[in-house]
């Protein structure tokens, strides 16, 4: 039956149409509000493509906002969330000329115009001026540069040792001969050089065995 009737181009509201079908209308006054609104948006092609396309836009901020309540939220989440307020800003403007006919829809608007003019609105531009256009779930640079100088100058030394290593790499190599010398890292034993069991045997000093693996 949902599929049949689920036309939805949210996944809050494909949650919110399980939960009307489970739980159905039964006051004469709510039944008739709801249908009004159906009426509308079924007579007016215009409007509903325009909250259809902006609804389309919006992401799943629930899931977003669920996950930043537990403390598992990545820079995807954080992005959905500033993406659907920028969405809900939206439809403050498609909205109003609705409200005008159809009263039904007047406290979502007064919801979203309150959030607009408080804390939400000065979230989302933290959030805009904050991450990258399309932050990634991984949390690696998904915040802008020059936003704080602390973390640029901690991204500045991060590249020139990377590219330290890389130098110095190529220098051991040429110095031993072995292509497959890798510079590495690990928690136990920190930055090494890393060698097959059979290419470690021919190095000699100053290179000081530390850690064998088979092969």
């Amino acid at each position: 039956m949902l599929h049949v009737l689920d036309r939805s181009v949210t996944a809050a509201g494909t949650r919110l149409l399980v939960r009307q079908l489970a739980t159905p209308l039964a006051n004469p006054k709510q039944i008739r509000r709801r249908l009004s609104l159906v009426r509308y948006f079924v007579e007016n092609s215009r409007q509903r493509g325009d909250c259809r396309e902006a609804l389309g836009a919006m992401p799943d901020v629930l899931r977003a906002t669920g996950r930043l309540s537990l403390g598992k939220a990545t820079p995807l989440d954080l992005g959905a969330i500033r993406d659907a307020l920028g969405q809900a800003w939206t439809l403050t403007e498609i909205l109003p000329p609705v409200v005008a006919v159809v009263s039904g829809l007047k406290p979502i608007v007064r919801d979203l115009e309150h959030m607009r003019q408080g804390d939400a609105s000065a979230l989302r531009e933290t959030l805009r001026r904050a991450l990258t256009v399309q932050p990634e779930r991984d949390i690696a640079g998904f915040v802008k540069s020059a936003l704080d100088c602390e973390l640029d100058e901690a991204r500045t030394a991060r590249d020139e040792v990377a590219e330290a290593l890389t130098q110095f790499q190529a220098q051991l190599v040429e110095q031993t001969g072995v292509r497959s010398l890798k510079i590495r890292r690990n928690a136990l034993i920190g930055f090494h050089i890393e060698v097959s069991a059979a290419q470690a045997s021919g190095l000699a000093s100053p290179f000081v065995l530390r850690q064998g693996l088979a092969g």
